[in-house]
């Protein structure tokens, strides 16, 4: 539960409405830019780095997570139309995006392009 502004505990029995429990908070955020592959946090928590590698955003967590299986949601903006960002690779320690056009086609070489990521992570830990 909430506590004077930090979260308490684990969950007990049923959960109650509007309550902050360690298992349901953000673990991960970020927003980082990249122009021709360098990359740039703007701002973040739990992010060691970032890197544009084989053509894919990689952010590696500085704390890793429980599990692979943890959820994860991004936007992408380059000014160039409708993109979709798409988890492309995760393991405990990171988290991998490919970038592809929402008319289809191949994924986006990231480091040929220009573009801003933001992104959120949510697991059990």
């Amino acid at each position: 539960t909430l506590n004077g502004g930090a979260v308490v505990g684990a969950l007990v029995g049923a959960p109650t409405a509007n309550a902050l429990y360690r298992d349901n908070v953000t673990k991960c955020w970020g927003t980082v830019s990249y122009v021709s592959g360098v990359v740039t946090v703007a701002d973040s928590f739990n992010v060691a780095s970032a890197a544009v590698t084989g053509g894919r955003l990689r952010v590696t967590f500085s704390t890793a997570m429980n599990t692979t299986t943890y959820g994860a949601t991004a936007t992408y903006m380059n000014g160039t139309g409708v993109k979709v960002p798409v988890i492309a690779g995760r393991d405990t320690t990171y988290i991998e995006f490919n970038v592809f056009s929402a008319l289809g086609g191949a994924a986006d070489d990231l480091t040929a392009t220009t573009g801003t990521f933001s992104f959120q992570v949510n697991a059990r830990q």
